[in-house]
Formats: C-alpha cells, structure tokens, sequence
C-alpha cells in the first residue's frame, strides 16, 4: 500500500506494481515477468520518466541469504526497466537491519549498468528490524541536495521488508512524506500489513 502517487506510477518506470504484500519475493518476481502495463498515461506515469527513487531494503536476520538473494534479483529487474540517466530517473539504496547503510546515494551513479553490477555484490549483513531509524536516515543522509536530490523532481522511496519494525515507522514515515516523498513499501514473508499500511502514502491500498 502507499501513498500520493497512482499504482500506474511505479509501472510507468516499472514493469511491476509499487506494493507487494506477498508470502515470497518468487511472488514479485513472477509479477514483473508477467504485469502489463496500462494503456493509460497518467500524470504519474509521466512524471516516472523524471525521479528521484531510493530503495530502502530490509536485510534483517529473518531474511536470510537466499531470500536476500532473491531481492537482489527483484531490484536488479525493477532497476534494469527505470530510465537511469542525468536528466532521467536518479537511483538511490539503503540497507538497514540494526542500523541503516547507505550504498548508492542520489548523485553516485548515472550509469545503469553501475548500479546494476553493484547491485548483484549488495551486502548482507543481518541483525534488527530498525525500520524507522532507516527512514529517517534516508530523510536525513540521502533525500538532500548534497547528496543529489533535484528541485522539482518526484521524490520516491520504496522500503522493502519482511518483518515488523523493531522501533516506530510511523512517525519516521510521516516525516518523510511530510518532505515530499512518496512512500511505497513492499512486504516479503512474515510483514505486517497494518504497520506497511501505516507507513506507505495515501490511500495504502495502491503503494503497499
């Protein structure tokens, strides 16, 4: 579930819906192999074209390395189909357990090809379920301009997760969305619907 922008948003950059609350990542996978995108053009799918996405991923203990393994799969076909450019789509990530790691800020790379062979290499570490304290360090370490956030670009974070948060999202979240961001989260395994509901822009029901 999320917030502000359509579920045609994240297709329209995307071959995949923005939000997931699925038993398993195979299940995301299956669906960017097989979505189809709308023949509408809305004003978020437009606005796809020009973004500003960070991916803020849960590699908690519970995940384990074969379902991380998976989500590196599921963000490299998510990133593989974005228009990754100067004047296109900007890619950040952010790894989380106990406590957040930036990998990829904003302005790192312009290059798809760069993110993508990072991303097959993407660490895990395991650990906690700190899903709020990594929110507010993507508000406060990679949604700024130093770090390569562009002026009147749509602002997108996606927290992918597979349990509910040690410490409180909801306030983290509203903050962030406060800031201009729209919130999607996708939910693997054991997540709590209710706290990616809570979470994610409005109305839930189209970015979780």
């Amino acid at each position: 579930m999320s917030a502000g922008a359509s579920m045609d948003f994240l297709r329209s950059f995307a071959s995949v819906g923005y939000a997931y609350d699925s038993p398993r990542v195979t299940v995301l996978e299956d669906s960017i192999k097989t979505e189809k995108m709308e023949t509408n053009v809305t004003e978020d799918c437009k606005g796809a074209k020009l973004a500003d996405v960070v991916f803020i991923v849960d590699e908690s203990g519970s995940i384990g390395t074969s379902n991380f393994r998976m989500v590196r799969t599921f963000l490299h076909r998510i990133v593989s189909s974005l228009d990754v450019s100067q004047k296109g789509v900007h890619v950040g990530v952010v790894t989380y357990s106990s406590m957040p790691t930036a990998h990829i800020y904003l302005n790192t790379f312009d290059d798809k090809n760069e993110i993508l062979q990072f991303l097959n290499i993407l660490p895990y570490q395991g650990g906690g379920t700190n899903t709020g304290a990594a929110l507010n360090f993507t508000r406060e370490e990679i949604f700024t301009e130093q770090k390569g956030r562009r002026k009147g670009v749509q602002q997108v974070a996606v927290v992918i997760t597979d349990g509910e948060s040690d410490d409180n999202v909801t306030e983290a979240a509203a903050i962030l969305r406060r800031d201009g961001v729209t919130l999607y989260a996708v939910g693997i395994e054991n997540a709590n619907k209710a706290e990616l509901e809570k979470m994610v822009s409005y109305p839930s029901h189209k970015h979780v």
